[in-house]
């Protein structure tokens, strides 16, 4: 494909071809147990605004939140211990949302009050992070999937708006189990991706709210 680029295929024969894929240098192999080694830093994550860099980095036993400036590098361990697995930025860089296996925290990075736990994730629901409100200064969306007792299939699908301080908001429900979703700037759902027995239903709300 790289000689195609340069050269019409019809103009070269396959064998030449051949022989030059087999003249270029053959890389080193990776040995196996390479691949099982899990990376120290991990969910390095932009700010909006690209003046700085988070990530989660692992020490030992324990797992802490870095931040730097872009325009210099001076990491600074912001706190030393989190159960965090994945981080991101709100939309207007103010706030990192910390998401572990059984909660949703909010830190501020300004000194802003409202830090703490957004949502616990230890209930019998099925709870998913979307990711942050495009639109909102300071939100996630989450989906949370009810089902009845001892049944697998869902009775429907919530999603919620939260904001630091513990504010939550409705802003869709579905009977059947959401997968997706895309949200215009006035805070409603545009698109929502549904599970539709063995397949995907993409649906859009119209003007009138439909």
């Amino acid at each position: 494909l790289i000689a195609c680029a340069f050269t019409p295929c019809a103009a070269m024969p396959l064998d030449k071809y051949v022989a030059m894929e087999r003249s270029r240098p053959v890389p080193p192999a990776i040995a196996r147990d390479r691949f099982l080694i899990e990376p120290a830093i991990t969910s390095v994550q932009l700010s909006p605004d690209g003046q700085r860099v988070a990530w989660l980095r692992r020490q030992g036993n324990n797992t802490g939140l870095w931040l730097t400036a872009t325009d210099r590098i001076a990491p600074r361990r912001w706190l030393r211990r989190v159960d965090a697995e994945r981080l991101y930025w709100s939309h207007d860089g103010r706030w990192l949302f910390l998401v572990a296996s059984k909660s949703l925290r909010a830190i501020p990075i300004d000194g802003a009050s409202g830090a703490g736990i957004l949502a616990s994730f230890d209930r019998p629901q099925d709870w998913r992070v979307v990711g942050p409100d495009p639109w909102q200064p300071a939100a996630m969306l989450l989906l949370e999937t009810q089902h009845r007792f001892g049944v697998g299939e869902p009775i429907g699908t919530r999603l919620w708006r939260v904001t630091p301080g513990g504010r939550r908001t409705l802003v869709a429900f579905a009977r059947r189990r959401i997968v997706d979703v895309a949200v215009r700037p006035d805070g409603h759902v545009a698109f929502a991706k549904l599970v539709d027995g063995n397949r995907h239903l993409v649906t859009a709300r119209s003007d009138g709210g439909r």
